[in-house]
């Protein structure tokens, strides 16, 4: 039954978040609490740049990796090895976006100053195809004989003496913007890997060479920020 200007009466209409009912504002006005899962083009409405989703991995563990997988440069050696435990996967939620990677990474690798000042890190990039992988290195660009890395070592104490380097934690901190070649479905998981001259040599990850337990032994944590970001 119409009111007198031609209207349902709001009283005569069902409203709630059940099945078949109208959905109404609170007095706020805000929308109840519904299911949105079959909501489509959400995203697609979103501006170029927009982030879409946040995947982290905190690590507080300390582990020790022997940096000792070859890759060969022009006609030098370098020794790399991925950090265990310092990774980390996303799926998109979108094709063609871009990923941002933030990394902090605090350790230590030698008690040898030229040793730690060839330390730098990069990525390896896995694409889960559905049971394959396609690996690919997030790294400079290979020039000449030069390291491919994204990003050296911090040193804040330029110290040679063995017995004071024992107790220095270095650190490393860098942002990537990745652009990997994937489908909707497929997992892609970024690991953060180091790299050096010198074969053999153990990385430590969140602590110093010595990590004695004393109040002259720093630990650390490392950190990894993975940002999907909506692609044109």
């Amino acid at each position: 039954m119409l009111d007198a200007s031609g209207d349902v009466p709001t009283a005569r209409i069902d409203t709630g978040t059940g099945a078949n009912q109208v959905v109404q504002l609170t007095s706020d006005p805000k929308l109840p609490a519904v299911d949105g899962s079959l909501l489509t083009n959400v995203i697609e409405s979103l501006p170029v740049g927009m982030p879409l989703q946040i995947k982290t991995t905190l690590l507080t563990t300390t582990p020790s990796d022997t940096v000792d997988d070859t890759e060969t440069v022009g006609t030098s050696t370098f020794y790399r090895k991925k950090i265990t435990g310092f990774a980390q996967s996303i799926t998109p939620v979108r094709a063609s976006s871009t990923f941002k990677i933030e990394v902090m990474w605090a350790g230590s690798l030698s008690n040898n100053y030229a040793t730690n000042s060839d330390l730098g890190l990069y990525i390896e990039q896995e694409v889960d195809t559905g049971g394959d992988q396609t690996l690919s290195y997030l790294q400079a660009p290979t020039t000449g004989n030069r390291p491919p890395l994204i990003a050296p070592i911090t040193i804040t104490n330029p110290s040679t003496a063995t017995s004071h380097i024992d107790d220095v934690i270095y650190s490393c901190n860098f942002i990537y913007i990745a652009t990997p070649s994937y489908d909707l479905t497929e997992t892609i998981k970024f690991s953060v890997g180091a790299k050096t001259v010198n074969s053999g040599q153990t990385l430590n990850t969140n602590r110093a060479i010595d990590d004695s337990d004393a109040n002259t032994k720093p630990r650390a944590v490392s950190s990894i920020v993975v940002t999907e970001i909506r692609g044109a």
